[in-house]
C-alpha cells in the first residue's frame, strides 16, 4: 500500500476514511497521532507505515487549506506515557517556546507521531516552527554567501549576473514584520 502515488491514494476508500478521521480530530482537539486516527477507522490491524502518511497531510492540507505541523511523542503522553511537558519544571514553568520544541517532530532522531493544525490553539508551535524555519533559511543564506565569496576569490565568471538578482539577502524580516 506505501508504493500507491498520491492520485491513487486520492482515490483510495482507506485513504478517504483516514483523511476524515484525521479532520474531525483536528477539528475537535486540534491534533491527532496516527494510532488515534488509525483506531477510528478500525485499521489499526495494519502498521503505521502501511500508510502514506505525508500523502494524507498533503491531502489535508489542499483540502482545507491549512498547515500542518509534525508532532513528536512528547506531544501525546496520553498515548505513549511520559511527563506532560507543560508542567513545572523545579518550581519554574517552561516557556512556551522550549514545550514546543519537544513537542515538534524536528530533528534529534525526532519521529512524527502525528501532526497539529495551524490555528489559534497550536499559536506556539506554529510560532516555534515558523523561528525555526527562519534558522534553517539563514543558515542556508550564509553558506550560499560564503559559496559565492569563494568563487569570488577565485575569479569564477557569471557571478555579476547573480549579485544583480539578489538571490542571497543578508538580512531576514523579523517575525512581525512588514
Amino acid at each position: 500500500m506505501s508504493l500507491l502515488r498520491y492520485t491513487e491514494c486520492c482515490e483510495n476508500p482507506h485513504y478517504a476514511n483516514l483523511m476524515a478521521a484525521a479532520v474531525q480530530r483536528l477539528v475537535d482537539v486540534g491534533m491527532f497521532a496516527k494510532a488515534e486516527v488509525m483506531a477510528d477507522t478500525s485499521l489499526h490491524v495494519f502498521d503505521e507505515n502501511a500508510f502514506r502518511w505525508d500523502y494524507l497531510r498533503r491531502m489535508i492540507e489542499e483540502a482545507h487549506d491549512t498547515a500542518l505541523i509534525p508532532l513528536a511523542k512528547a506531544a501525546f503522553p496520553h498515548i505513549y506515557g511520559g511527563p506532560q511537558k507543560e508542567l513545572n519544571l523545579g518550581g519554574i514553568q517552561a516557556p512556551p517556546d522550549k514545550v514546543a520544541s519537544k513537542h515538534i517532530a524536528n530533528g534529534y532522531g525526532k519521529r512524527c507521531i502525528g501532526f497539529a493544525i495551524a490555528d489559534q490553539r497550536n499559536s506556539h508551535l506554529i510560532i516555534k516552527q515558523l523561528h525555526t524555519a527562519r534558522r534553517r533559511v539563514q543558515g542556508m543564506v550564509e553558506k550560499m554567501n560564503d559559496t559565492v565569496r569563494v568563487a569570488q576569490n577565485a575569479n569564477v565568471g557569471g557571478l555579476a549576473k547573480i549579485e544583480r538578482q539578489q538571490l542571497f539577502p543578508t538580512r531576514m524580516p523579523e517575525l512581525g514584520e512588514d
